[in-house]
């Protein structure tokens, strides 16, 4: 994984750009917003402090991204491509097993937290 450090302001990655990384948030928040227009028409997602990874469905489904993900202030993140997770898989199947079992996990929680919250919603 290569770090990458961002400014406040600084874009990680815009809607509709290629998904060829995954990011680990080791340090700030990142924004994930949808639409490339004026401000009040765009939609906020979520915003993810350190700990957390995004990016990963749009990776590994080979779709281009669905939001854009900018810095609300400094922050870093560790970036893993592709091409770094297939070798990794190859070089050390057992890691590569646990860190798709990891992602799963967080992907099952995301969508049991927006299930939860629709139902709120609507109930």
């Amino acid at each position: 994984m290569q770090m990458r450090r961002l400014a406040a302001g600084e874009v990680l990655f815009r809607e509709g750009d290629p998904a060829d990384h995954l990011y680990v948030l080791t340090r700030g928040s990142i924004t994930v917003v949808a639409g490339n227009g004026p401000e009040h028409l765009r939609q906020r997602f979520v915003s993810f402090s350190a700990g957390l990874m995004l990016g990963e469905t749009a990776m590994l489904d080979g779709g281009g991204r669905s939001a854009g993900a900018t810095a609300d202030a400094e922050a870093e993140v560790f970036q893993l491509t592709q091409q770094g997770l297939d070798r990794l898989g190859r070089e050390q199947p057992a890691l590569a097993s646990q860190l798709y079992r990891n992602i799963a996990v967080h992907l099952s929680a995301r969508l049991r937290r927006a299930t939860s919250l629709r139902r709120q919603a609507t109930g």
